[in-house]
């Protein structure tokens, strides 16, 4: 269980880090919420 919770954890860590990178890119935010 802990372990999962883990692999949870370092995916959102992944996808906040990836929508850091975007927005820096210029791309809307629209554009990501219509994503996840």
């Amino acid at each position: 269980m802990l372990e999962e919770e883990e692999k949870e954890e370092e995916e959102e860590e992944e996808e906040e880090e990836e929508e850091e990178e975007e927005s820096k890119e210029g791309i809307p935010d629209e554009k990501k919420s219509n994503i996840i």
